[in-house]
């Protein structure tokens, strides 16, 4: 057995758990079958990307659907959104390494054309003396949440990791929804989701391919295919 299969093997084994809570949906396939862990499954017939607007929702880039795949609002096939960030003055810029999240307010509706319902039960005041995020929000049954290809660069470029404990703010007051924050390359702990909009952290630069997921408690049940983000090198 060569170095390589074996470092092959090894990489895989240590994937499988984490593959099973990122990407894979609920094998109901129907909506109003009950889950495993409770509450009716949903699939998300049509999925929207919006900019954020001062923390609303702003303009409309992109929509993806299983039978059209990724759009820009005008129907045209796209790879690729573009300019995610919104500076101050409202206008578009690319994600820099080490600079400004891209702010994206998914809308998924299901496959009776019915908005998901996301939004926060509880918002909570960290008591921390960590830099950064001071505040966790509980998310209902449903909310949006992102992930990158399996890669460990893919997941370096933006500071993300599949580990839980990553992704835990040292001082969460409580274990539902926890895992919603990254540690930036600054010390900086930032928010990753916030129910109803996602944060995008640029770290290093180059191509980066994200999947938008239809969040149920603590699993995908339904998720888009990949579309790129381009990460450019810092001004």
């Amino acid at each position: 057995m060569t170095a390589q299969s074996t470092s092959t093997q090894w990489l895989l084994l240590l994937l499988i758990p984490a593959l099973a809570v990122f990407v894979t949906a609920c094998d109901t396939g129907v909506d109003d079958d009950p889950d495993e862990n409770g509450g009716a499954h949903e699939d998300a017939g049509l999925v929207e990307i919006y900019l954020d607007d001062d923390g609303e929702r702003g303009e409309k880039v992109a929509l993806y659907s299983d039978e059209v795949g990724w759009t820009d609002p005008d129907g045209n096939s796209i790879e690729e959104i573009e300019d995610p960030v919104v500076n101050e003055q409202g206008e578009r810029e690319p994600l820099r390494a080490g600079g400004e999240p891209a702010v994206l307010h998914p809308v998924m509706q299901n496959n009776q054309g019915e908005v998901i319902d996301f939004y926060a039960e509880d918002v909570i005041d960290l008591d921390t003396d960590e830099p950064g995020m001071r505040q966790q929000w509980i998310c209902g049954e449903f909310s949006s949440r992102y992930a990158p290809e399996i890669d460990q660069e893919q997941f370096d470029k933006i500071g993300f990791s599949l580990d839980e404990e990553d992704r835990v703010h040292p001082d969460a007051v409580s274990d539902n929804k926890n895992d919603q924050f990254i540690q930036r390359s600054t010390g900086e702990w930032v928010v990753m989701h916030r129910c109803d909009h996602n944060y995008i952290y640029p770290e290093e630069a180059g191509d980066v391919n994200i999947r938008f997921m239809l969040w149920h408690i603590d699993h995908s049940d339904d998720d888009t295919d990949f579309i790129r983000f381009t990460i450019e090198d810092a001004e």
